[in-house]
């Protein structure tokens, strides 16, 4: 989870870094607990329902970050805090929920809208995790401090394998993580393993979803059911990896990837990725250097760079060598949590912060949610 290494290697960083929930924490919980992040909840069974115990949040975020919250979003968690007296800096991140807003009904939308409306007012920063999804924000309203920081990944975990296919009794193996949902694009993998011109390559499908079934049935259809192994829900991401030759994240419209960890995580593990030209995808994997870039939603193209990954070792390798020094270079989670502090220290050490006191509602009867600048 990208939260818990966040915050374990804030901590490490000597940041008193803790986790708060609204609702369930399960079963993020239990990786707090082995990382000994302390975390508290307000057990509420629905997360809206926050803005009914403002001052319970408050006193929770004040708890678990008396200086700075960071948030998962810019919307209500951020006014129902404000409002419940919590003075502390807030920094909201941009995971990609704005960038999906298209594929919602109109009503849901326009409550989506208005509840970032509702809370923009309290967020002292904005961070977005590429610079596609930092400059969707930056299109809209956005808080006065707006930047990108890249998520970050342990690559004492996700190590360096041989992903060369080097022994000569194996097939090329091809590998998806990922939701089976139709937009993540396993169906147009499927497809382009059909069309392949290397006949033995297989494909290893990683994650569950509503589409499973129907993919099965399609991989029987094509007549490569034998060569498309699907396997659940995966806990142990880097192993998995080491056992796969390529990468393939096909994701395609309306589905719009912010970051691409998938891609990043087998690129750390020295695997040559091929991605479609889904949102930020082509800013994470630079084509002909760290793996290949094709067209959304081309069975046709996915098959022709599977191809040439399948036939060519010494491109494989190569190509999953640059990744590998590409993810220490972008995208290890010791930058990702330097760049989390240094912008807090920067928040907290503003002469223009402007009063608190200036832009909170009175709340009679509440005493104030104690704040430290910083120590």
């Amino acid at each position: 989870m990208l939260g818990v290494e966040l915050a374990h290697h804030l901590r490490l960083r000597g940041v008193d870094a803790r986790a708060a929930f609204v609702g369930d924490p399960e079963p993020i919980a239990r990786l707090l607990e082995q990382r000994l992040i302390p975390h508290r909840t307000l057990g509420l069974s629905r997360g809206r329902h926050v803005v009914t115990r403002p001052r319970a949040l408050a006193r929770l975020l004040g708890w678990a970050g008396e200086d700075v919250s960071l948030l998962p979003s810019d919307g209500y968690l951020a006014a129902a805090a404000r409002i419940g007296g919590y003075r502390g800096q807030i920094v909201a991140v941009e995971h990609g929920s704005l960038l999906m807003r298209h594929l919602l009904p109109m009503t849901r939308r326009v409550v989506r809208e208005l509840d970032s409306a509702s809370g923009l007012w309290a967020v002292d920063a904005q961070v977005a995790v590429s610079d596609y999804a930092l400059r969707q924000v930056a299109a809209r309203r956005h808080a006065r401090t707006l930047l990108r920081i890249y998520n970050g990944i342990d690559l004492e975990r996700f190590t360096l394998s041989d992903c060369t296919g080097s022994e000569e009794d194996r097939p090329v193996t091809i590998g998806f993580v990922g939701r089976l949902i139709a937009d993540k694009g396993a169906g147009v993998l499927l497809r382009a393993l059909a069309q392949m011109r290397v006949r033995d390559a297989v494909v290893r499908i990683a994650g569950d979803g509503p589409e499973r079934v129907a993919l099965e049935q399609l991989a029987v259809a094509l007549g490569i059911a034998h060569r498309a192994e699907f396997l659940g829900e995966i806990f142990d991401v880097a192993s998995f990896w080491h056992r796969c030759d390529i990468a393939a994240v096909p994701s395609h419209v309306p589905w719009v990837e912010s970051f691409g960890l998938v891609a990043v995580e087998a690129m750390a593990c020295g695997c040559a990725v091929v991605v479609s030209a889904s949102g930020a995808l082509p800013e994470i994997v630079s084509s002909g250097l760290t793996g290949t870039v094709v067209p959304e939603n081309d069975p046709a193209a996915l098959a022709t760079a599977l191809d040439e990954y399948a036939t060519n070792r010494v491109l494989r390798a190569q190509h999953g060598q640059q990744a590998r020094m590409d993810c220490e270079r972008r995208f290890a989670i010791v930058d990702c949590a330097r760049e989390y502090e240094e912008l807090f220290h920067s928040l907290l050490d503003s002469e223009d912060r402007y009063p608190r006191t200036a832009r909170l509602p009175k709340i009679h009867g509440h005493p104030p949610v104690r704040w430290t600048r910083g120590r």
